[in-house]
């Protein structure tokens, strides 16, 4: 009796318990971010960007890039994009364990696995940010930013080309075409603008951030 238990776990318990760990990672949808496929994690207690960038093979800056509306520490619960395992190997694992469950179990069903990819593009622009006006009425200690095109919520990237320094900007409003704001492509705060070393009216800079297709 014993032994037919033990066969039994074997031959049913063992299979399952392999498949569905590489299950878990394809239960929601694929996502395209800047032309990689990536999945959603959410970050485990002890996870933090070079210790993923190093687990997944790649770099600390291209993780960064995959996540550009993430800004500062993770935290845990927090969805992130990872690169995705299935088209090759990350981190050491070896291939043929990254293949879905669905095509491990030799069955035909449909879900997530077979789902379409959302479509998410990193927007990229450069030209000149401004300070925001008093009629915009945004905190001078918020990073705050006004966007012609970037949806309210977003999160954008500004990088000032002369120095390298970087600030990570909520936007908040839209920026309204107007004489004065012409060859402005965004308006920030000042407390935004001093993390940056944004001297004078107008600063040129470079912008990135998220946007569904």
């Amino acid at each position: 009796m014993k032994t037919s238990l033990r066969l039994v776990l074997l031959v049913f318990v063992l299979p399952v318990a392999c498949i569905l760990p590489v299950y878990a990672q394809d239960k929601d949808p694929l996502v395209l971010v800047n032309g990689r496929k990536c999945f959603t994690h959410k970050v485990l207690p002890g996870e933090y960007w070079y210790a993923l960038s190093k687990k997944y093979n790649i770099s600390y800056g291209e993780l960064r890039a995959l996540n550009s509306s993430v800004t500062g520490d993770l935290s845990v619960g927090q969805a992130i994009y990872l690169p995705y395992q299935g088209e090759k190997p990350m981190g050491g694992m070896k291939k043929d364990t990254l293949v879905p469950a669905a095509k491990k179990a030799n069955s035909k069903i449909t879900g997530a696995a077979a789902r379409k990819p959302i479509q998410v593009k990193v927007q990229e622009e450069s030209g000149l940010a401004a300070l925001a006006e008093e009629e915009d009425k945004l905190p001078a200690d918020k990073y705050y930013a006004l966007h012609k095109t970037a949806p309210a919520g977003g999160i954008i990237r500004i990088t000032n080309p002369d120095n390298g320094k970087t600030v990570f900007v909520k936007v908040v409003g839209m920026l309204e075409d107007t004489d004065e704001n012409v060859n402005v492509i965004i308006r920030i705060t000042p407390l935004s603008a001093r993390k940056i070393d944004f001297t004078g009216e107008r600063c040129r800079v470079e912008l990135n951030y998220s946007a569904a297709e």
